[in-house]
């Protein structure tokens, strides 16, 4: 009987909702109530090491900020992206680089963040592009990364994002770090090592072409080990973060083009950079790439749909903005009151992909739940914190029947999933 009662009244406000739509709705973007990107201020940016492409890329964005824009950007180097997510925590930085899978980490507090705990007052403003992992030797015998078993390897600094990866691809091979000699250097020092003989393999990981290979290449004969498609698919089985990508020979001027796999490069802002700066950051960029192309090779691979593609991690309101101007729909970082529900359902990543969400909603539908079903901490956990699969199809489900769904009603929809499918397994 629950499990009716609930139905009929999620499908109720559901297409309530999606007929009248919400007075609380946010307004379109570019409408009269839309608040106007204003002047910004002095923002600094964490990028990467000087032989990565964080570091070249990252200050061609800032250059171009602030050539175009009242926000000012300071890029400067950078120890990777556990130290850049530890530098926005500190109020070190404003702006970072960041890969997606260590920005998973933070934000869930796994791996890497494990034993220091969650970071949370971060957000996304960019996915830029995919940052390839690529194994680099000067052996022509090391085809495999069954062939790094015993030899000497350049893992990345101990705990950094590379350190991970090179984990992650060893394990695919049913190899661990025991297998190996590792050594823990950044990419320039890596460089270094193999020029002179002291190490076999380096796993770097940044957009190719990154220059500490690039400089290498032009007095030795590189070589990138290349994943076969069984491994490859066992690695994103277990590890989504990843993507299969392929390296063209001409990239570093090897015998043939290389596969392997490679995660995003975001930009990330803290939660209290104004609105404006990171609408700023956003759309100097976005609407110039012709420039931007023009002054480094990875404006190329730039788009605003993968820049807002980013799951699991909000979006900074004032990149959603922007995004929301173009068509897109990121998820933002709203309805967070700072409880530990709210917070969980952040990490899950099931909150609907709208812009203007606000707290004052949430508040508003667990009200609901409270008064409809009488249940509120169970409803509210399962509501909130609802993290499988199969709520998520229920929400589809929902949401369908609305052709133009309103803010609330697309948020009713979803909650009402979730109830749905607690109510159905009892």
């Amino acid at each position: 009987m629950k499990k009716y009662l609930a139905l009929l009244l999620a499908l109720v406000m559901v297409f309530a909702l999606c007929a009248c739509g919400s007075k609380n709705d946010p307004p379109a973007a570019g409408s009269a109530d839309a608040e106007a990107p204003a002047a910004g201020s002095e923002l600094t940016f964490v990028t990467g090491g000087e032989s990565g492409t964080y570091y070249a890329f990252g200050t061609v964005l800032a250059q171009h900020v602030n050539g175009l824009t009242d926000t000012k950007i300071n890029a400067v180097a950078g120890n990777g992206s556990q130290a850049n997510v530890e530098d926005l925590a500190a109020g070190q930085a404003q702006l970072a680089f960041c890969q997606s899978d260590v920005a998973s980490y933070a934000y869930n507090g796994t791996n890497l963040f494990e034993e220091s705990g969650a970071v949370t007052d971060f957000s996304v403003v960019a996915a830029l592009y995919m940052e390839q992992v690529q194994i680099v030797t000067l052996d022509p015998e090391i085809k495999s990364v069954a062939d790094l078993k015993g030899k000497n390897v350049s893992i990345g600094a101990a705990g950094s994002g590379v350190y991970f990866n090179a984990l992650d691809i060893l394990g695919a091979y049913d190899l661990t770090e025991d297998d190996i000699s590792p050594v823990y250097q950044s990419f320039a020092d890596s460089a270094d090592s193999l020029k002179d003989g002291k190490i076999d393999a380096a796993f770097i990981v940044a957009g190719a072409p990154t220059t500490a290979i690039t400089d290498l290449a032009t007095g030795k004969s590189v070589y990138l080990v290349s994943l076969d498609d069984e491994h490859i698919d066992k690695l994103m089985a277990a590890s989504p973060f990843y993507s299969k990508v392929v390296i063209t020979a001409e990239t570093y001027g090897m015998p043939e083009d290389v596969t392997t796999v490679a995660v995003g490069a975001l930009v990330l802002a803290r939660n209290d950079v104004p609105d404006a700066d990171v609408y700023n950051f956003v759309s100097s960029i976005f609407d110039n790439l012709p420039d931007v192309i023009a002054a480094h090779a990875k404006g190329a691979e730039l788009s605003v749909e993968f820049a807002s593609s980013v799951e699991g991690i909000p979006y900074h309101p004032g990149a959603a903005r922007y995004y929301a101007e173009q068509g897109e729909r990121p998820q933002i970082s709203a309805c967070k009151t700072g409880t530990d529900l709210n917070t969980r359902a952040y990490r899950a990543g099931l909150w609907p992909r709208l812009v203007g969400a606000r707290a004052r909603v949430t508040l508003r539908l667990r009200e609901f739940f409270r008064r409809t079903c009488r249940r509120k901490n169970d409803l509210n956990h399962f509501a909130l914190c609802a993290n499988s699969a199969e709520s998520y199809l229920y929400y589809r489900r929902c949401i369908g029947a609305c052709s133009t769904p309103s803010f609330s009603a697309v948020f009713i929809a979803y909650q009402s999933a979730a109830l749905l499918l607690h109510f159905g397994k009892q």
